[in-house]
């Protein structure tokens, strides 16, 4: 491993572990408070969750932009599972810090396709999801449009084929945990936490290998 991979990946894991360890705090400050263990699973989670990023994302600032959300995803996704809500607060400045990053990175490759590329998205899914938002009243919130397009910048940076997975991988796990939750005979109410849905989606299409 090189010093500058090495460097890479020690900032990964830590931001993950800041994020986690944020997650648990805000999860700890919910009503009711979710099992103590919690508090050790969140940290661990995102300590995996930033070294995944850091190994797997390239070029550099994309894999800065790929942690800022990672940063915001941990702690937002324990918050909307607790309230039913993804405060601005935590959610606003991630999204112009990371699309900073992205035109960073573009300036830097010389290269601007991939940029525009993923402010396109961003823009896409804020208003696809606030389409299905106002359609159908209290399944979407607009936090989770807002987390749509957070999620969309990074994953528009590497491709369309990546934003739609990100999207199908999202409905997907919310769907089985939907069966899962009737499965062993939990109600699961008009309306739901999406928002880890959707980071967990966004995730899981980044750390896919190309």
């Amino acid at each position: 491993m090189t010093p500058s991979t090495a460097l890479v990946t020690g900032a990964g894991a830590l931001i993950g572990a800041a994020s986690g360890a944020h997650a648990a705090l805000a999860a700890r400050r919910a009503r009711p408070a979710p099992p103590a263990a919690w508090a050790g699973i969140l940290p661990a989670l995102g300590l995996v969750l930033g070294i995944g990023v850091a190994v797997r994302v390239a070029p550099l600032l994309l894999a800065a932009a790929s942690l800022l959300m990672l940063a915001a995803a941990l702690p937002l996704s324990a918050i909307d599972a607790a309230t039913r809500t993804l405060p601005d607060r935590l959610l606003l400045p991630a999204i112009p810090a990371c699309a900073a990053l992205l035109a960073l990175g573009a300036a830097r490759a010389g290269y601007y396709s991939p940029l525009w590329r993923a402010l396109a998205a961003a823009a896409l899914l804020l208003l696809a999801f606030t389409a299905l938002a106002l359609a159908a009243p209290g399944q979407l919130g607009f936090g989770d449009c807002k987390a749509a397009a957070l999620c969309a910048l990074p994953l528009g940076y590497l491709g369309w084929n990546r934003v739609l997975l990100g999207v199908l991988a999202a409905y997907l796990l919310a769907a089985l945990y939907i069966i899962g939750a009737r499965l062993v005979r939990r109600t699961v109410g008009r309306t739901f936490a999406f928002g880890p849905f959707l980071f967990a989606g966004a995730l899981a299409a980044l750390l896919l290998r190309p």
